[in-house]
C-alpha cells in the first residue's frame, strides 16, 4: 500500500539512502531517494491512509454513501471491514469499494466473505484462497463457521518475567473474550513485580507453579469461539434492542461485561457478548467498595464508548452491581463525599440516571469471573460468560430486588462529616478587613497581633499604674 503512494520531491532528501551495487561494500555507495513511502518509515501509514481517504470525497459523485463510509470508517490502513444485510449489497460493495480504490491508485488483491454466493459471483475480484480462517486485525476468523476465536502457536519462553509479560502480550483480545483467564496471568506477574523479582530472574516456586498450570491450559483457548454476528439469519425485525452492563470488582482485580439483548417482531430473543473487561487491583491497597466504585466507573466509559461506536441505537441501557455501597453512592447525589467517590460519581452521574442501576446478586453477576479470573475449565463449566446470563433470555425481565435502602448512607467513612458553621455579627470595623486582605492567614494574623500588642500594653499600663502608687 505504501508503495502506491508518492513522496512529495522537496522531502525526498528525508529519504534518502546508499546502495552497493552487486552487494560488494568494498565498492564506493551510490546514493538514492525514496520517491514512495516505504515499509517502517513512521510517516507512511498515516500518509497513505491520508491518500486512501481523500480518495473518497473526489469521487462521492459517482459512488453512494455505503461505498464512501466503507472507505472512510472501514479501512484500517490497507484492511477493510465490512458487513451487509444481504449478499447482494455485499456484492456490490465488494465491486464499488474495489473500483473506488483504483480511482486513487490502490489496488485491493483479496476479499473474502462467509457467503459462497458472493464468492462465486465476485470472482473477477479474487475472493482469496479456500482457507477456512482468516485474521482480521489479528483476529481469527472461522469463516465457514462465520465465528472469532484465538489460534495459539506460543513459542518456549523462559519462565521469568520476561517470558511470562511477552507470552501474555502475545494473546491479542481487543474485546476481550478470555480476559478473565488472562487476569489470572497478569495477577502473577503483579505478584513478581511486588516482589521485586528482576526481569530476567527464575521466579520463587509458589509464582512457577500457578504460571505452569495457566499455560498448561493455554492451548484450550482454541476451542473458544463466539458468534461474529449479533443478529442471526433467521431474525426478524428489530423492535428493541438493549445493553446490559455487570460490573464487579475483588481484591485481585475489577472488571465488567457487556451484553446486546435483541427482540424481533415475533418476539424471538437473541443475547449476544459485546465487550469484557478485565484489570488487576492496583498495587497500592485500596478498598473493596473503592474498587467496586472504580469497576463502575470503568463500565460507565466502556458503555460510553460503545453507545458512540456500534451502529444499534439502544431502547434501554441497564447497570448492574452486587455492590450496595456503590448503589448508596450512586443514589444519594446530594451526599457530600471525599474526593476519590466524588470524582469516580461525577463521571457516572455525567452519563448515567440513578433508575439505570440495578442491584444484582453475586451469583447471578457474570462480571465475577472478569474481577477473580477464571480457568479454562470454569470457561467450558460456564458457557453463560459468552451467551449472556439466562435472565437476559427470557421475555420479562426479572432481577432479584435488593432488600436493603440504597438511600440510606449510614456512618460510611466516604462520606464528608458535616461542618459546624456560626454566623459572626459584621460591624465596619470587620468589612473592612474582609475587603483589604485577599488571603485568609493575612487576615487572621495580622489582627491577631494588633489584639496581642493591645493586650500587651494594657497589661503594662498596669504594671506601670501598681507601682507609681507603691511609691
Amino acid at each position: 500500500m505504501f508503495y502506491q503512494v508518492k513522496v512529495p520531491v522537496e522531502d525526498r532528501d528525508f529519504l534518502r539512502f546508499y546502495w552497493w551495487e552487486n552487494g560488494n561494500v568494498d565498492t564506493e555507495p551510490n546514493e538514492y531517494r525514496m520517491t514512495v513511502h516505504l515499509f517502517r518509515a513512521t510517516s507512511s501509514p498515516s500518509c497513505s491512509n491520508y491518500s486512501l481517504q481523500n480518495t473518497a470525497p473526489e469521487n462521492k459523485d459517482r459512488f453512494d454513501s455505503l461505498v464512501i463510509d466503507t472507505l472512510t470508517k472501514n479501512m484500517y490502513v490497507d484492511i477493510c471491514l465490512s458487513s451487509t444485510d444481504t449478499e447482494e449489497s455485499a456484492i456490490s460493495l465488494i465491486k464499488n469499494v474495489t473500483e473506488l480504490c483504483k480511482e486513487g491508485g490502490f489496488n485491493m488483491t483479496k476479499w473474502t466473505s462467509n457467503s459462497q454466493n458472493v464468492a462465486r459471483n465476485v470472482e473477477e475480484w479474487n475472493c482469496g484462497d479456500d482457507s477456512l480462517t482468516d485474521r482480521a486485525l489479528g483476529v481469527y476468523w472461522y469463516i465457514t463457521d462465520d465465528k472469532l476465536g484465538f489460534h495459539i502457536n506460543i513459542k518456549e519462553k523462559p519462565s521469568t518475567r520476561r517470558g511470562i509479560l511477552s507470552i501474555v502480550s502475545s494473546i491479542y483480545d481487543p474485546i476481550g473474550i478470555v480476559s478473565p483467564f488472562v487476569l489470572i496471568a497478569k495477577s502473577i506477574l503483579q505478584g513478581l513485580c511486588k516482589k521485586e523479582i528482576g526481569w530476567d530472574e527464575e521466579i520463587p516456586n509458589s509464582e512457577l507453579s500457578s504460571w505452569n498450570k495457566w499455560l498448561s491450559q493455554l492451548k484450550g483457548l482454541g476451542n473458544i469461539k463466539i458468534d461474529r454476528c449479533y443478529k442471526p439469519q433467521h431474525f426478524k425485525a428489530i423492535v428493541l434492542c438493549q445493553l446490559h452492563c455487570f460490573a464487579d470488582a475483588s481484591d485481585k482485580g475489577y472488571g465488567c461485561v457487556f451484553y446486546i439483548r435483541l427482540v424481533d417482531e415475533k418476539g424471538s430473543i437473541q443475547c449476544s457478548f459485546l465487550l469484557g473487561k478485565s484489570r488487576v487491583a492496583p498495587l497500592k491497597s485500596m478498598t473493596i467498595p473503592r474498587m467496586e466504585l472504580t469497576a463502575a466507573t470503568s463500565a460507565v466509559r466502556l458503555g460510553n464508548m460503545i453507545i458512540r461506536e456500534i451502529e444499534y441505537s439502544f431502547d434501554d441501557i441497564y447497570y448492574y452491581s452486587d455492590s450496595m455501597s456503590v448503589l448508596r453512592y450512586i443514589a444519594n447525589s446530594k451526599t457530600r463525599f471525599h474526593t476519590f467517590v466524588a470524582n469516580r460519581l461525577a463521571v457516572i452521574h455525567e452519563s448515567t440516571k440513578v433508575n439505570q442501576w440495578h442491584y444484582i446478586g453475586t451469583k447471578e453477576n457474570l462480571a465475577d469471573l472478569a474481577s477473580r479470573g477464571a480457568t479454562i475449565e470454569q470457561f467450558n463449566r460456564n458457557p453463560q460468560w459468552l451467551r449472556g446470563p439466562d435472565v437476559l433470555w427470557d421475555k420479562d425481565i426479572e432481577f432479584p430486588q435488593c432488600a436493603e435502602d440504597t438511600s440510606f448512607i449510614g456512618n460510611d467513612s466516604e462520606v464528608k462529616k458535616p461542618v459546624a458553621v456560626c454566623t459572626v455579627e459584621s460591624f465596619e470595623g470587620t468589612e473592612r478587613l474582609i475587603s483589604y486582605f485577599s488571603n485568609w492567614e493575612r487576615l487572621v494574623t495580622i489582627p491577631a497581633r494588633f489584639v496581642l500588642a493591645a493586650n500587651n500594653f494594657r497589661n503594662a499600663r498596669t504594671v506601670l499604674k501598681s507601682t507609681e502608687t507603691e511609691k
